[in-house]
Formats: structure tokens, sequence, C-alpha cells
């Protein structure tokens, strides 16, 4: 998902500052809106995985050993959402020359995931440190998003953002309550689960109307 936000930021830049300084900031608006809202829907599925097959995913990259850290790798799932939205944004902010304000935000939310890391880690170790990202790329996601208003109108509505949102929690109860109802091999249980939580979640954002021919 990082690599995903990566990619996107690296074509990004040159686009947002030659459409800026072409005085098209209704138009940048527009194709920034649409970038959030389909990145959003491009990076929850994943997200579904992890939380959903934790143990799957850590045991195919690091192995048997660090299965204990699915819990860790469930809530850190959410903070990679959180941050590629705020690179898409912290990005646009970059290519329309406010690096003063970008850095201001990242200092400020560096100093609050520190204030948290240490609150939290001593109460409850690196499940707090997980908890203390989530929160910091959340609050770097809001404070991102509402000085990018200041400077161009992004009209995408939050009313699709809610619904891509429920679609994924919903699709992520879908997929537990079938993985629990299947006896078989893990792989096989993640393979079944997941696609009908992934045909579930595009049934979903269809019908809400969240993707329009418009788009």
């Amino acid at each position: 998902l990082l690599i995903f936000s990566s990619a996107i930021g690296t074509a990004l830049f040159p686009i947002v500052s030659a459409v800026w300084n072409s005085g098209r900031k209704n138009k940048l608006g527009n194709g920034i809106s649409l970038l959030i809202k389909f990145a959003f829907l491009f990076v929850v599925p994943f997200a579904i995985i992890l939380v959903t097959f934790p143990e799957i995913v850590i045991n195919a990259i690091f192995g048997p050993s660090y299965a204990g850290a699915a819990p860790l790798l469930q809530i850190l799932s959410v903070s990679v959402v959180f941050q590629s939205l705020y690179s898409i944004m912290f990005i646009a902010l970059l290519a329309i020359g406010k690096p003063g304000i970008t850095t201001k935000i990242a200092i400020f939310v560096a100093v609050i995931n520190l204030l948290l890391n240490l609150f939290l880690i001593n109460m409850i170790g690196v499940i707090g440190a997980a908890i203390s990202s989530v929160t910091s790329y959340f609050l770097a996601l809001v404070m991102t998003y509402a000085t990018l208003k200041k400077y161009m109108k992004l009209d995408f509505k939050v009313t699709e953002l809610i619904n891509i949102f429920l679609g994924g929690v919903i699709s992520a109860g879908v997929v537990l309550v079938i993985k629990g109802m299947l006896v078989s091999i893990p792989i096989l249980e993640a393979v079944i689960s997941i696609s009908a939580g992934v045909l579930f979640y595009i049934a979903f954002i269809f019908i809400t109307g969240v993707v329009k021919k418009t788009d």
C-alpha cells in the first residue's frame, strides 16, 4: 500500500505543479478529489485482507515465527489507509508551493506521535505504538485536508467516503463470517472468504452510487 501511494506521489507532483501554475485551480481541485476517492477505493480492500487474515500475510512475508505480530498488523493496516490519503494531499500542497505549511504539519504530528508513544507504550507496549501511529496519521490527514481546502475546491462528497468506509467494514464482516463457517486449509479459506468480501464490496460501491459514469 505504501508503494502504491509513493508511486502516485511521484507522478502527481509535476502534474499538480503544472496545472496550478497554469491557473486552472478548479480543474486541479476536481482531479485531486477524484484521486483521493479512487485511492481510498483501492486501498480499502487491501486493508480488509490485512485485518481479516494477518497471520497468512505475516507467514508469507516474515515466516511463522512472527505470527504473534498479527494484532499489530491489523491496527497498522488502518494507519496505512490514512497515510495513503494523507500522502496525496501532502504532495499536492508541496506541488503548489506550500512546503512551509507541510513542514509545520509534519512537526506537529511528529510531536503528538512522540507524546502518545511515551504514554501508550508504557501502558500496552507495541500495541500502544501502533495506536499512536493510527492516531497520528489520522490527525495528519485531517489537518492536511483542511489546509488544502483553503487553496482549491475539493468537490468529493463526504457521503461517498463514508460509503466506501462502510462498504469496507461490512465486507470485512462478511469475510470474517465466511471464515468462521469454513474449516479447511487456511489459504483456501482466505481465497474463498476474501473473494466473497471483495465481490460484496464492489457491489456495495456501485449500489450506493460511489462510482458513476461521469467519474
